[in-house]
This record gives structure tokens, sequence and C-alpha cells, in this order.
């Protein structure tokens, strides 16, 4: 499934990480797609894990671990986030963890370390790929910053400029004169689609997430989809006020904790079970940076992986092996 989809994507629109504008931009209209391919993606590299943790032979070790690999770059460049490789690592990192004793699951300073200079030598790479793609002239020196080559600086203001919500909003009380619409229309968009819910309400929803209308606020013009993440605290103020925001953080906080907590006391051995659990983790925690689009992604994984166990089962019946985990 995973590869006739992203075929496709590679037939219509090409790489994410080749894109000329960003990411958001180039999968405008095969959303749906890409969202398949992001739910699908830590769940085969979870199950995939599982069996190279299974295999006996060293070569057969060498071969899992070589399409490991290839996969992780692959969807990477399918996607084209920059942090596809940091979730993949984690996401490997989890499944092991949750096979063993999810209760020592921890991320030390040589892995934070190591996840770093990984997402910023790809960071850069899809940068300088970006800058390549508009005829921008790489080799030179930056104008702003003297010395470091633009790919750098260019690296440096995407940070500042659109990196975080937090100092793009809070500083001159700019988050109370930023446009808003409705909490449905937020949770809609996420759930069934930018293109699709713009139809509905009659114009464009994606413009009005708290990350974009911080971009928005200091560039009205700008017409490249996307900006930083909402953030949970602030989508929380915005669109529910100080009192009501406050219990949709407490729900939030609830829900993961919940969702944590079945992981961690999860003891049995199953693959299909443990590759489950691993990519709900690695799409829930999205709600923290991007409450609505986490929501959706949460639904998204019960959905699909209810209509999988469904079939799994009703190939295995004839079998009379029926997976009850």
């Amino acid at each position: 499934m995973y590869m006739l989809v992203s075929s496709y994507i590679l037939f219509k629109i090409g790489f994410g990480f080749f894109s000329s504008t960003n990411r958001f931009d180039n999968a405008r209209g095969f959303g749906h797609f890409i969202r398949l391919l992001d739910l699908l993606q830590p769940f085969i590299l979870s199950f995939t894990t599982l069996m190279l943790m299974n295999r006996k032979s060293l070569i057969s070790k060498i071969i899992f671990v070589f399409f490991i690999l290839i996969f992780v770059f692959y969807s990477a460049f399918i996607n084209g986030a920059k942090i596809s490789v940091i979730f993949s690592i984690l996401t490997i990192v989890f499944t092991i963890c949750l096979f063993y004793n999810p209760k020592k699951f921890r991320v030390n300073v040589f892995t934070i370390i190591l996840l770093f200079f990984i997402g910023f030598v790809f960071a850069t790479a899809a940068l300088k790929m970006n800058l390549i793609m508009n005829n921008e002239n790489i080799d030179k020196k930056s104008e702003l910053i003297n010395g470091i080559p633009i790919v750098l600086e260019k690296l440096i203001l995407r940070i500042v400029a659109n990196g975080n919500t937090s100092y793009l909003l809070l500083p001159n009380d700019i988050i109370e004169k930023i446009e808003t619409d409705s909490v449905i229309s937020r949770f809609l968009s996420s759930i069934i689609g930018i293109s699709l819910s713009s139809k509905i309400m009659g114009y464009d929803t994606s413009s009005y997430s708290v990350g974009r209308q911080a971009n928005l606020y200091y560039d009205p013009k700008v017409e490249i989809a996307g900006g930083p993440t909402s953030h949970l605290d602030l989508f929380a103020y915005v669109y529910f006020g100080p009192f009501f925001g406050c219990f949709f953080i407490i729900i939030t906080a609830f829900t993961l904790g919940h969702i944590y907590s079945a992981i961690i006391n999860y003891r049995k051995k199953n693959f299909l079970s443990i590759a489950f659990l691993s990519t709900l983790w690695v799409r829930s925690v999205i709600v923290i940076v991007e409450p609505t689009i986490g929501y959706a992604y949460i639904i998204d994984v019960f959905i699909f992986f209810t209509i999988l166990y469904i079939l799994v089962n009703l190939l295995m019946i004839s079998k009379k092996v029926i997976y009850y985990e």
C-alpha cells in the first residue's frame, strides 16, 4: 500500500524534498495521500525493526538494516519534512524500548546530540536543494552575516522568522490582534483536509491556524503555504480563551497520559500490537505542537487500524488463528 501510494505521489508531484517552494504548496490537492503515507511510515518502520530484532543470522540482520535505512530516507524524501528523519529514529528507539521494557525508555544526551546533527544535515541539504530549484547561487556568501555561506544564512533566517510562534506572537500583545475563525473549522480542516473544508466553509481555512496567522501578521501578502506550529498553549488561548483554554489543555494532557499509560504497561510481544502502539504514540505527540492536526492523527490511527484489525482477523479465520491483542 505504501509503495503504491508513494509511486502515485512521485508520478504526480515528485519528491517533497525537491519542491521549489515548500512541501505544503507542493502537496496541494494530495494531502490525503501524504497523510496516509505518514500514517503507514512509522508502522512499517516499527514492524520492520521488530523483524530485525527477531533475525538470527548476520546476513539477514544486515539486509533488514539496509532496508530500514533505505526506507527512512525514501519516506523522508517523499514527505520533505526536515524533522522526518528524526521522527524515524525516535520510532525505532521507541519500538526497541517498548519490546524490552517501555518503562526504561529514556533519551540521553548523546542521542539528543546525534538527532540534532542528523536533523541539521538533512535540513541543510533540503534547504540547499530548495535554493537550487529556485535558481539561487548556493556558492555565494551571506549579505547579512559576514563570512557564512548563503545556505546557512537562509537556515538561520528560517529559524528566526518561521521557527517559533511564541516569540512571534507574545511580544506587544500581537496574539490579541491575529484573525481567527471557528474552532469547528480548525478541527474540520485537520480531519477532512484543507481543500474540502475550504469548499464547505467558503474560504481558505489554511490561513487561520495560529502559526499561519503569525506569518500573516508580519507579511499579510505571503502566498506560500505553511508557517510555524501553533503550540498547544497558544492554540488553547486563542480559540478557547484563558479559562476554557485551561480545560482544553487538561483534556489533552489526560488523553496523552492515558495513551502513554497504556503503552508503558503493555507486556505482550505481539509485533502487530507493538507496531500499532509505536505508531499511535509517534502520531499522537503532535498534539503538543499542532493540536488540531494531532487529534486528527489520533483519529486516523484508530480508524485505519480498526479496519486493518478486522481484515487481518477475517483473513486468519480460515486458519483458525485470531489476533486478540
